[in-house]
């Protein structure tokens, strides 16, 4: 059993093996920087498929730093790394305490050497050559013998200290942060992530909760501006748990900057830190690797979203197009009923839409070659059939060869690209105009009259009399305006729902997406960091090289062992040794020949 015990050390304290977990971490950690972790499973399942999705969860990759696997792994290093310190820590520190300690040789070509110099005139002559070859020695004697030993780099043993340390710290670090106790809850069912997004916080249920003073977390709020909250929500799974913070986090304000090609460029959050009566303890401007720590948690700016922008919506019915708009309001994630026939959900609103300048069709300007379509909304329409077509209306009216249009990007379920409607944009601002003419084709073609390009025409020459006398005289105008009416009317034919939304206004709210972490074991790995970089430093650029001679009395001579030692290949101590040799012979010849 011993031998066994023995052997099972041996192996766990071997360099081949530390370093193969070394390798398995390292892997690891690139899977984990890689893909990102602690994700929406429906994000992973949508990105691998269900096949690959089941392989990948059973793997633990989507939480790699808390996968039981890594963890284990991380335990045996530290075992591993604890033993060899154990074992080794006392023969460093005896080596940079007592130099006079033997070392196995290295570069020994000599089994010694008999001068017929005295104990006391090869002593001197040793001392001064070791010295002029850079390793002074220290020299200790006795009436029939004596010892020279040489230390370059005497410390080199705590660079070995320092950077096994390291390890261990490093690892001890990241199990503590892994939070272990919680993890073990999990495995157990102490607590249970709840999986219902849409539920009320306050409906949460106990078990799905964590408790304020827990050790260690990570987790994420989408905070409005001009909201609070004093709770945060720690993916686990394909569920979530509740995480009640230490105080109240207040998002006063949040402004975000932009480059010319339209990417955020700075997104910064002005926070308030309060407790739970409302008194302000501190405040803050958050902004992308500028976080706020406050009582050991750290707040991070991660992201932002919409935070519940409300849109003035008309609807206008191309099946009745005389009728007067339908006018409703929403946020991002309504749903509405349209027609009888049609629901309309809210998908997103962006602020922004830079393109470049030649695909939206107009001129660039000197300092851009990017242009803003400016405010968006994109919403979904189900008919009751079950088929969704995904719109994007822009608000503002984009110009093309001096005429505005109403942009409408329609895209099928499954396709890449929008296919746009363009509707000439009338005297009002908007498709009044257009719907107007519409109205009037329709009673037309109602009384019996066959729809001809004569009839068409004359209809649009008194629509421009009555909506837009201000280019009767303009002919140019007109049949570029009767023009891009005709092209409409011919898109329209492939539009696929009989009605369109236009955004009327909107009272645009951010949202800023915060991430709170507590993390006590990150004090570790600033700890080991130092360490490791320390322990580098000195094995790299302080090897030890040691000389050792041991002089003994024969006769009326002197017997002569040289021997050596060093910590790196490539040292210049087996030369130094043949030199010694070399000039001792020297001397004891020079005294012979006198």
């Amino acid at each position: 059993m011993q031998k066994k015990m023995a052997e099972f050390i041996v192996i766990l304290t071997s360099m081949r093996f530390a370093v193969s977990l070394l390798v398995l971490l390292a892997i690891a950690s690139v899977i984990g920087t890689v893909l990102p972790q602690a994700q929406p499973y429906t994000d992973y399942a949508h990105q691998f498929g269900p096949f690959w999705f089941a392989t990948f969860n059973s793997l633990g990759i989507y939480d790699v730093y808390g996968a039981p696997w890594f963890l284990t792994i991380l335990g045996i290093l530290v075992l591993s790394t604890a033993f060899c310190l154990i074992r080794n820590i006392p023969t460093k520190i005896m080596g940079m305490i007592n130099i006079w300690r033997d070392y196995v040789t290295d570069g020994g070509k000599h089994n010694g050497y008999r001068t017929s110099l005295s104990l006391g005139s090869a002593t001197a002559v040793l001392a001064s050559w070791m010295t002029a070859a850079g390793y002074a020695p220290r020299v200790r004697t006795t009436n029939t013998s004596a010892s020279l030993v040489s230390v370059r780099g005497r410390f080199y043993g705590a660079g070995y200290i320092l950077t096994h340390a390291a390890i261990v710290i490093f690892c001890l670090g990241a199990m503590y942060n892994a939070n272990l106790p919680q993890k073990w809850q999990l495995w157990n069912g102490s607590i249970i992530p709840e999986t219902n997004f849409s539920e009320p916080i306050f409906d949460v249920p106990q078990v799905s909760r964590l408790p304020l003073n827990n050790a260690a977390y990570r987790g994420n709020v989408t905070l409005p501006a001009g909201d609070s909250t004093a709770n945060a929500f720690v993916p686990s799974g394909n569920g979530y748990l509740v995480q009640p913070l230490p105080f109240v986090i207040h998002l006063h304000k949040f402004r975000i900057s932009y480059y010319s090609n339209g990417m955020p460029k700075d997104f910064v959050s002005d926070i308030y830190i309060e407790n739970h009566h409302g008194e302000v303890l501190k405040r803050a401007f958050v902004r992308v690797n500028h976080p706020l720590l406050y009582r050991g948690v750290d707040i991070f700016q991660a992201s932002f979203s919409n935070g519940g922008t409300l849109l003035h919506l008309d609807s206008h019915s191309f099946s009745n197009p005389g009728a007067t708009p339908k006018h409703v309001e929403a946020q991002i994630g309504d749903t509405l009923t349209v027609h009888d026939k049609y629901q309309v959900k809210i998908k997103s609103f962006s602020l922004r839409n830079v393109i470049p300048a030649k695909a939206a069709g107009v001129t660039a300007s000197h300092s851009s070659p990017y242009v803003d379509l400016g405010p968006s909304m994109t919403y979904i329409v189900s008919s009751l059939s079950g088929q969704e077509v995904e719109f994007k209306t822009f608000v503002s009216p984009i110009a093309r060869s001096g005429q505005n249009y109403f942009l409408q990007g329609v895209r099928t379920k499954g396709s890449p690209f929008y296919q746009y409607l363009l509707i000439p944009v009338g005297p009002d601002g908007g498709i009044n105009f257009f719907m107007a003419y519409l109205t009037q084709l329709r009673n037309v073609t109602a009384n019996g009259t066959k729809l001809t390009m004569q009839v068409a025409t004359t209809i649009f020459k008194k629509q421009i009399s009555t909506s837009y006398p201000s280019i009767m005289s303009d002919y140019r105008q007109q049949a570029k305006l009767f023009q891009s009416v005709m092209n409409a009317m011919t898109q329209l034919q492939a539009y696929p729902v009989p009605f369109v939304m236009t955004v009327d206004g909107y009272k645009h709210k951010w949202a800023a997406g915060i991430e709170v972490t507590k993390w006590p074991g990150t004090i570790f790995l600033y700890i080991g960091s130092v360490l490791l970089v320390l322990g580098i430093m000195i094995s790299f650029y302080m090897p030890q090289r040691r000389i050792m001679v041991k002089l003994s009395a024969a006769g009326e001579g002197t017997d002569v062992a040289i021997t050596g030692h060093s910590s790196r290949g490539g040292s210049n101590v087996p030369e130094v040794i043949d030199a010694l040799y070399e000039r001792i012979k020297t001397e004891s010849e020079g005294e012979h020949n006198e």
